[in-house]
């Protein structure tokens, strides 16, 4: 991997008076302190093997922008990874960083950086299946990014899938005052047997409701039994170990769905104090249909998680 890097690194200096040896370890260092320094806020660390650079005219100017798909794991001592996608541009005869975003990650999608070419970085991807596991999603999918006003921003994804997919509906107990909700909300849809969605939960403001993706889901269509969690991050946790870091909140339910009511029990959890004894509610959702017809529409699983990924960007568990 260093070879490759250092190989890239070398196309793309471009002033002949200088050294090639000089910019490997002046390009090479630039990187390493950017990461480094994202990882650091992070409370994680790089996982380097899995870096990639590749080099590619992104904004027409004839001169190649260096692009880097980079991995940053274990953020707070959890299992989590988050991969991004950062552009470094040469000025002065020395690199500059210009943008980075994230593009993948556990529970998101795999991503893999495949070329830059005609001003786009493409990438090929892996989308979560219904049962997949965190760490191996199944759903071949091809993306590509471009840089545009300084940002970079992703074109739609083209994913292969055929299976149509049913929305079920908003399952709420959710009670709205001027400005705040309280209660929860599964939004759930079918593919087949097979049942995914959102979970989400909220005790004070409206808007941008802590939402978190089902998993390990289990449903048995002849007896309407279904089990799931969900990860959320519904605010700002403290203790002594602890001081004002993003919640790790988990949701586990168990119970049945019967025509227009989720009926269970609901255990919740904080991964931060995992020797507490989980809170359980009995809790009753009845189907919504204002808060159903808001839901998003899709026609496959792969084109759904394309869209749920935007949401979960903003409104997803932070860890």
């Amino acid at each position: 991997m260093l070879t490759l890097l250092l190989t890239v690194l070398i196309r793309c200096a471009f002033d002949p008076s200088m050294s090639s040896f000089h910019y490997q370890n002046q390009d090479l260092a630039t990187i390493n302190s950017f990461i480094a320094r994202q990882a650091r806020r992070e409370r994680g660390e790089e996982y380097e093997d899995a870096r990639k650079v590749m080099a590619g005219d992104l904004n027409g100017d004839g001169v190649p922008e260096t692009v880097v798909l980079y991995t940053i794991e274990s953020q707070g001592g959890s299992n989590n990874y988050i991969q991004y996608l950062a552009v470094f541009a040469r000025r002065g005869g020395h690199l500059v960083g210009v943008t980075h975003t994230e593009v993948g990650g556990k529970s998101r999608r795999s991503v893999d950086l495949s070329s830059v070419n005609n001003r786009r970085v493409n990438l090929e991807t892996l989308l979560y299946a219904p049962k997949d596991a965190s760490c191996c999603p199944s759903l071949k999918a091809t993306t590509s990014y471009v840089l545009r006003g300084g940002m970079l921003r992703e074109h739609k994804a083209h994913v292969q899938s055929t299976n149509s997919i049913i929305k079920l509906g908003a399952f709420s107990n959710m009670r709205y005052t001027a400005e705040h909700a309280y209660g929860y909300k599964a939004e759930l849809w079918r593919e087949q047997n097979r049942i995914f969605g959102f979970f989400l939960s909220s005790q004070g403001l409206m808007g941008d409701t802590p939402t978190g993706l089902l998993e390990d889901v289990r449903y048995d269509p002849r007896t309407g039994e279904l089990t799931f969690q969900a990860r959320l991050t519904t605010g700002l946790f403290s203790n002594r170990q602890f001081n004002m870091v993003p919640s790790r909140d988990v949701f586990r339910f168990k119970g049945v769905l019967k025509g227009r009511h989720l009926i269970g029990t609901l255990a919740i959890a904080n991964a931060l104090t995992p020797t507490e004894v989980p809170r359980r509610d009995q809790i009753r959702l009845t189907l919504s249909q204002k808060e159903s017809e808001v839901m998003i529409e899709a026609q496959s699983y792969a084109d759904w998680r394309e869209k749920a990924e935007e949401i979960l960007k903003f409104r997803g568990p932070k860890w």
